[in-house]
């Protein structure tokens, strides 16, 4: 155009508003799970609730899939303070599920992710990621060509490694079991099994250049690890104070 009409003109870009976020929170069985602080299914909730008012905060529209073993609710993005209300009532209503097989449900929400997020839309997929495999890889690539993926994975200090020696009684609160966590080999077998999984997961998601951002239930401020993983300076306890 300047070269056409002799003057100088300058294109300007405006940074985009209102950008879609959608929050994918997985609720199913395996996240009914704690043995300290916490369930994953209650820090899942928790770092949602977080993201969608860091959303809000920007001005940027927030939806979400919120998913268990049977049933998995679609919010599309909208804007304002309601939608956030309105995702954490939702969270809430989710009903408990009696499980599947994982690899099948999660081959199902990967697909479902890849057919309703748009071009430019930031996904943050909370989860154990427990049934990743490669065809979800493959499903996840696609979505990662056109839009901004960040994974964060949810996981407690017991399926990191046993604890000390000794019988231990679980339950589903259905179902009770006892633990006998005395051997050492199978303690090791057990800690080198969950490194395993969780570096797999990790090359799977490098291959989708996807970040991936630990959190453990054990942890009290999943606000401040929350920063952390995000490259942020972490809370300092006078902040907490004040908050």
């Amino acid at each position: 155009v300047t070269a056409r009409t002799g003057d100088a003109h300058i294109k300007v870009f405006h940074e985009e508003k209102e950008r879609p976020v959608l929050i994918v929170c997985d609720l199913r069985a395996n996240m009914q799970f704690g043995s300290k602080r916490t369930l994953k299914s209650v820090l899942s909730a928790d770092i949602a609730a977080l993201l969608a008012w860091s959303a809000l905060d920007a001005g940027d529209r927030i939806g979400a899939l919120l998913f268990n073993d049977d049933s998995e609710l679609d919010l599309r993005p909208k804007t304002g303070r309601k939608a956030v209300l309105h995702l954490l009532s939702e969270i809430v209503k989710m009903p408990r599920s009696s499980g599947q097989d994982p690899h099948a449900r999660m081959q199902q929400i990967c697909r479902h992710i890849r057919r309703i997020t748009r071009p430019g839309t930031r996904v943050y997929f909370i989860s154990d990621w427990l049934g990743f495999d490669k065809n979800c890889q493959e499903q996840l690539f696609n979505v990662t060509r056109h839009s901004d993926l960040v994974a964060l994975h949810i996981s407690d200090p017991l399926e990191q490694q046993l604890p000390p020696p000794g019988l231990y009684a679980l339950s589903d609160g259905i179902n009770e079991a006892i633990l006998n966590s005395a051997s050492g080999p199978v303690r090791e077998k057990f800690t080198q099994a969950y490194q395993q999984r969780l570096q797999q997961l990790r090359q799977q998601l490098l291959a989708l250049r996807t970040p991936l951002i630990k959190m453990v239930t054990a942890n009290h401020n999943p606000l401040s690890d929350l920063r952390v993983g995000f490259g942020l300076s972490p809370l300092t306890n006078n902040v907490l104070e004040h908050s």
